[in-house]
């Protein structure tokens, strides 16, 4: 493929993702900061997209860099992090009661890398330098194994913190409490989830 093939096909992908957004010329470029003008000539291959503009535009629509330079296939930033975690609600039975538990999926690769860097912040006594390495270390193998292309997830329940930690109320606790507070909790997950941050 040609630098001329790729101007045209970025104009292309661009001028796409603005009419599924139902967007002019004009709203596009007055959400990244240019003339509209500017905008026909990039969806029209006569001039080639800067970085800035290319990053402004992945941000406006939520897509990725991919997307705007591959067009379809490539999809925007949340349908790739669904392809790696997602959210399911559990059935489960205890005695008469029906209840549902949140459970996440993830894949068991960035898994390990998200643990590993979670210990090596909480690592205590070593140096920023050490620190560093190890994160590095962690995102190599992330990729390395993304390579293999194998597709492995785990399940994890989720589970409030104060529904963890024990206190006088909580001595007795069966599995069957825990299931049942985890479920009138649901909703107080999402609840909190899309509350504006303080």
């Amino acid at each position: 493929m040609d630098f001329e093939e790729i101007k045209n096909n970025v104009g292309s992908n661009i001028r796409a993702l603005r009419k599924s957004h139902e967007e002019t010329q004009e709203d596009l470029a007055n959400a990244i900061n240019i003339s509209k003008e500017s905008i026909a000539k990039i969806e029209q291959g006569n001039v080639c997209l800067t970085l800035e503009n290319q990053c402004k535009i992945a941000e406006h629509y939520h897509v990725s860099h991919d997307y705007i330079l591959k067009g379809d296939g490539y999809g925007t930033i949340l349908e790739s992090l669904e392809s790696f975690i997602s959210f399911k609600l559990q059935d489960c039975t205890v005695g008469n009661q029906k209840l549902q538990y949140p459970q996440l999926e993830i894949n068991q690769f960035l898994f390990n890398y998200l643990l590993q860097s979670a210990r090596a912040e909480q690592a205590k006594n070593i140096p920023d330098k050490i620190r560093k390495l190890w994160h590095d270390e962690e995102k190599k193998n992330f990729f390395d194994s993304m390579k293999n292309n194998v597709q492995k997830t785990i399940r994890l329940a989720l589970v409030k913190t104060e529904l963890i930690f024990p206190d006088s109320n909580k001595e007795d606790w069966k599995q069957t409490d825990l299931l049942r507070e985890i479920d009138k909790s649901i909703d107080s997950l999402f609840v909190e989830s899309n509350s504006p941050n303080d």
